[in-house]
């Protein structure tokens, strides 16, 4: 542990000023950016108050923009300025803001910083703008006597060698000469440095020792010049230690100037002054397998003595054979590691862009190095441009490669694993540095207490058998690829690609671990990477660990693992209230099992269920170890493992990363670890008494039948006491405190809830629950496992919730779509149904079959803004056209297979039990249908007259059958719609059209641009009273209802008489749609132009309507 790697950054504070010509020509990796503090970007052409950061400016925060403007309906917007901040506790306050600068103070440690960042368009009148910056100027320096002041920006001003020589400069790094390699002054340079000679300014550019002469900052085909420019008040220049001009690699013809400040910002900004380093890295690379495997093969180290040799000693021998082969096969990698975090290279950017751009900074330095008074210019010139269009050139074949995958990718793996490329991270990094760390785990592990406990018993006669191979290759199998490795360096792949004789050396190895009873000391410690989840980022309660275990511990627990799920299911040590962690169980059983077990009560009236929704204090971190061991030993566990774990725990420690440097060991004193295969199973079976205490305790749960009750459900760590009545709720709460306080285990009141299922909105104020001596809060809902349960139990608040969840999953949906600049009808839908659909009806087996409509409207809305079409469009039509699958298919496929899940259950289970009853009480005259999933769910199979299937309730049946089923019901829904369209007075148009049924319409399907498919959806779908048009984000309406006003003819101006009547679009008209026929008719316009699948016609139908609306609009205004 370096304890001097966290300084307070002080003596240089980095001001930087850069005009970008656009945000997208900001690097992906610049190290010119992340050096400075406080960055000031013009010519954003960002419109909107939202700025999107690229992924260098990573750990810059907003503090202020203005937004650009667009003069012009043509073309884009000019001007923007951004300003950036990367010191989080750095104090900035913006005084003033216009469309031409901002102005902002930086409180530092001994002076303020006053900084005006300026952007001066070459059109703009000059001197009106300095009367105003004067006025402005003389306010803020009568208010802020003793600050320091800072103009910078672009000018678009070129003021030569007006300023060469100046005698008041008494500064050390600030010369009095002035040189310049733009030895021009224009008319606006002159202007301006009178302005600033008139106000005290002294210009910095050409004074400086990294500036002297002044580099030109502005570079392009038509010349290079010094518009760039730091001016600093004349009473502050022996704060200033430098200005530099800087090369980077961009789009843009400006060059970034950095200025450094002799001055200390707030001490509560960090800096990680962690030295660039580099480290080779063991990688698997699959392509070089069999050279691995070959020469690991016949590696001599394989002849080894194992039994007059340590474990430790027998693991390093396979470890370093690993190395050597793996070196010889070229498996090593050298990363670097910096100071800062270095985004990805984009994947598009191969050699050829490399090659091209070494080529260009060659250039671009030596022409620097001339100042531009060189020959080679031109070819620094020429070579740019080649740049350019070489990256855009790279990053089109790119994105048609990625939309090409998308479209053909048939697995979920490939899909996400393309998809994440482009995903939006919501990781957050580790801020804190490690002795923070060090201080909040050495109050967290306290010392431990030796524990001198002997367990003896018998050889068990499977737990204690050794292991054999097939074992060892099960273990492997079930180790994912791609998983990071633990501190020795060595992933799964290595492992499982072991030759033969090296699997025997590997499974000698465990077997002399079980032997000798003893683990290795470098297996008891773990790498710990902290990820910021949400609130304060300087409390480290809100961060979680991810802790990284050696792989070859992993496999060998695995091993362990699979032996005692086996033994546990034997035996049926774990009791059937706990879902989490135990193979075959999910989330929607305990929200099926808490759903159906509160409906079962609440059908009967005056009925309430209580319910204590338990948060425990890490629960997983504070299980005691002794305690762990003795219950371990009286549940029949093998005394032999408990040794062997034990000697596992004994040693067991983590050091905390921060960037690449570790914090020192901290021995983990109690809890299971983390990152370890046994460690969930382990905790399960810690708690497994917890059901068992209650019944001792006398606690009665809730009846399900005459045979079953439910005192608590549990899924890992989370815990929910249930009772039919106020008595029975708290003295469950007493018991678990009771439980509780035996097993070390805190819960937190705060966090913990009650909850009060009825009917009826009353809720008597005096019902109140405590854990201990403080008071549960009474809530009227609550979110567990991901589902909104309410007092209701009917799942309208779920309902909302999992719909705003989607509509925040569609901005994803929507981010992905512009990065790819995917276009295909086919991709858009897979993005849908995999990142929000599948967020929408998350849980939706148990709660969504009353909701249905709304989950469809949901659907259809996704849809309706992708093509830009009318809220008030009909969803039957949307179906129609998208060829989408209606919400209930999907849901009905859903419950389909959670059936064949129950049905084939246990007896015992929890879901099974539930379901029998209910099943039980739908054929009883007081069932009540709301409250039974049952009962829904058989109305779906009697609506598709599969009443027979239902009644035989089989398990093998539903799964024979679930596509006959689902098909059915398909083609009803499709039915319905076309029963709809035929009756609906909606569109004339749509109805006349040619339609396929059940796939979406053949344009959408087709390669052309998505304007041009959104535009053509729009026409097929608009209503007879009002056309809604949008083309490239301008929207054009058209009143169908009343008269056209463009060619006075009294006829309404609707869609027929734009395409076809309408005189005033006549030579449009002829111009792009004569080949249809002269004059057009009702039929070419619908049957060919709006259904055609051709290309070409698309394309003029896109135009014509294009050319039309904005002659509509001219002649409007």
């Amino acid at each position: 542990n370096d304890n001097d790697s966290f300084k307070v950054f002080v003596n240089t504070f980095k001001i930087l000023f850069w005009n970008v010509e656009g945000m997208t020509n900001i690097p992906i990796e610049s190290s010119v950016l992340n050096a400075a503090d406080i960055l000031c970007l013009s010519e954003t052409w960002v419109t909107s108050n939202k700025v999107n950061l690229p992924r260098s400016l990573h750990e810059f925060q907003v503090v202020s923009s203005s937004s650009a403007v667009k003069d012009k309906i043509r073309g884009r917007a000019s001007g923007g300025l951004l300003l950036l901040n990367k010191c989080e506790g750095l104090n900035i306050c913006v005084l003033h803001s216009k469309p031409w600068w901002l102005i902002f103070k930086v409180d530092t440690v001994l002076i303020s910083v006053i900084i005006i960042f300026v952007y001066f368009k070459p059109n703009i009148n000059l001197e009106e703008v300095l009367v105003s910056l004067e006025i402005k100027l003389k306010e803020l320096m009568s208010k802020y006597i003793s600050s320091m002041f800072i103009i910078g920006g672009d000018f678009n001003c070129r003021v030569g060698t007006a300023t060469m020589f100046d005698v008041n400069i008494d500064s050390p790094n600030v010369s009095s000469y002035h040189s310049t390699c733009d030895n021009v002054l224009n008319t606006k340079g002159r202007v301006l440095t009178e302005f600033m000679e008139s106000n005290s300014f002294i210009l910095l550019n050409g004074r400086t020792h990294s500036d002297s002469p002044a580099n030109f900052t502005c570079i392009s085909a038509l010349g290079q010049s010094v518009i760039d420019l730091v001016w600093c008040d004349s009473n502050h220049l022996n704060v200033l230690q430098d200005l530099k001009v800087s090369v980077i690699d961009s789009g843009s013809i400006h060059l970034p100037v950095l200025i450094s400040l002799d001055i200390d910002v707030s001490p509560a900004c960090h800096y990680l002054n962690v030295k660039p380093c580099a480290r080779s890295t063991l990688v698997w690379k699959n392509n070089l397998k069999e050279s691995f495997v070959i020469d690991l093969m016949y590696n001599k180290r394989i002849s080894f003595d194992f039994s007059n040799s340590t474990i430790d000693y027998v693991f390093d021998n396979f470890l370093q054979a690993v190395f050597d082969s793996a070196s010889i096969a070229g498996m090593f990698v050298s990363k670097h590691y910096k100071n800062y975090f270095r985004p990805k290279r984009c994947p598009w950017y191969d050699s050829e862009c490399r090659t091209l751009k070494l080529d260009l900074l060659s250039l671009l330095k030596y022409c620097k190095k001339k100042h531009f008074n060189c020959p080679e210019k031109v070819d620094y010139t020429r070579i740019r441009a080649l740049y350019k269009m070489l990256i855009k050139r790279k990053k089109a074949e790119y994105q048609k490669f990625i939309v090409d995958k998308i479209g053909e990718i048939s697995d979920s793996r490939s899909f996400w694993d393309t998809v994440r490329q482009f995903k939006p991270s919501t990781i957050g990094s580790n801020v804190l540095p490690i002795e923070l760390w060090e201080r909040f785990y050495s109050q967290v592990f306290k010392p431990s207490v030796k524990d001198d406990s002997m367990y003896f018993g018998v050889c068990h006669p499977f737990l204690d058998n050794p292991i054999t191979s097939d074992e060892l290759i099960a273990s492997l199998a079930k180790c994912k690829n791609c998983k990071a490795a633990g501190v020795d360096g060595v992933s799964y792949e290595f492992y499982k690609n072991l030759p033969q004789n090296w699997l025997l050396y590997l499974e000698t190895l465990f077997n002399k671990i079980l032997s000798t009873e003893v683990l290795l000391k470098s297996w008891s410690c773990f790498s710990m990477t902290m990820l910021y989840k949400k609130g304060d980022r300087s409390n480290p309660s809100n961060y979680r660990g991810i802790a990284l275990a050696n792989c070859a511990l992993k496999i060998f627990t695995q091993v362990l693992l699979s032996r005692l799920l086996v033994w546990e299911s034997d035996l049926s040590l774990i009791p059937e209230c706990q879902s989490g962690f135990r193979p075959q169980r999910s989330c929607v059983d305990n929200i099926f099992v808490l759903s159906s077990a509160v409906h079962i009560h609440l059908r009967l009236p005056k009925r309430k269920i209580y319910a204590a929704f338990i948060d425990f204090r890490r629960a997983f971190d504070s299980v005691n170890h002794t305690l762990l061991w003795t219950k371990l030993y009286r549940l029949g566990f093998s005394a032999k493992l408990i040794r062997i774990i034990r000697s596992l725990y004994s040693n067991a420690s983590f050091r905390v990363r921060v960037r690449n440097k570790y914090s020192s060991e901290i021995h983990l004193s109690e809890g299971v670890l983390q990152g370890e295969v046994l460690s969930p199973f382990l905790f399960s079976l810690f708690i497994s008494d917890i059901e068992m205490y209650f019944r001792q305790n006398e606690a009665i749960g809730l009846s399900i039948d005459q045979h079953s009750d439910i005192i608590l459900l549990m899924y890992a760590d989370d815990l929910i006491l249930l009772a039919d009545s106020q008595v029975g709720l708290r003295k469950k709460i007493n018991i678990l405190n009771n439980f509780c306080v035996l097993n070390s285990l805190n819960v937190n009141p705060l966090k913990s809830k009650a909850l009060i299922f009825r009917k009826g909105r009353a809720r008597n104020r005096k019902e109140h629950f405590a854990y201990g001596e403080e008071e549960l809060q009474l809530v009227d809902k609550f979110n567990y496992l991901g589902i909104e349960f309410s007092k209701s139990s009917l799942f309208a608040e779920a309902t909302s919730c999992s719909v705003g969840k989607m509509n925040m999953a569609v901005g994803t949906v929507y981010s992905i779509l512009c990065s790819t600049k995917c276009e295909t009808w086919d991709s858009t839908v897979k993005l849908f149904n995999a990142i929000a659909r599948s967020i929408l009806l998350y849980g939706a087996v148990v709660w969504s079959l009353r909701y249905v409509n709304i989950l469809e409207r949901a659907q259809i809305n996704f849809y309706k803004r992708i093509l830009h079409l009318q809220k008030c469009t009909p969803d039957y039509i949307v179906r129609i056209e998208t060829g989408i699958t209606p919400i209930l298919v999907h849901i009905t496929k859903l419950i389909i297979g959670w059936l064949c899940k129950i049905l084939s259950m246990g007896s015992e289970r929890f879901p099974r039990i539930c379901y029998n009853r209910l099943f039980s009480l739908d054929s009883k005259p007081g069932n009540i249908y709301k409250y039974n999933w049952v009962s829904k769910v058989k109305k779906i199979f009697l609506d598709l007259n599969c009443e027979h299937l239902w009644n035989e309730q089989s398990a093998d049946n539903f799964r024979k059958r679930k596509k006959e089923v689902l098909n059915l019901l398909q083609k009803e829904l499709r039915e319905a719609d076309y029963n709809k369209l035929a009756a609906s007075q909606f569109s004339r148009v749509y109805s006349t059209l040619p339609l396929k049924s059940g796939t979406a319409q053949e344009y959408l399907n087709m390669s052309i641009p998505f304007s041009i498919t959104k535009l053509i959806a729009q026409l097929r779908t608009c209503n007879n009273y009002c056309i809604k048009l949008t083309i490239k984000n301008i929207t054009y309406v058209i009143n169908s209802t009343k008269n056209c006003y463009i060619c006075n003819m009294g006829v309404n101006e609707d869609l027929i008489h734009v395409f076809i009547e309408c005189p005033a679009y006549h030579s449009i008209r002829e111009n792009y749609l004569s080949h249809y026929g002269s004059p057009i008719t009702y039929d070419n316009l619908f049957h060919q132009l709006l259904s055609s699948a051709v290309k070409e016609d698309l394309i003029k139908v896109f135009n014509y309507v294009k050319k039309v609306l904005q002659l509509r609009q001219s002649l409007c205004q």
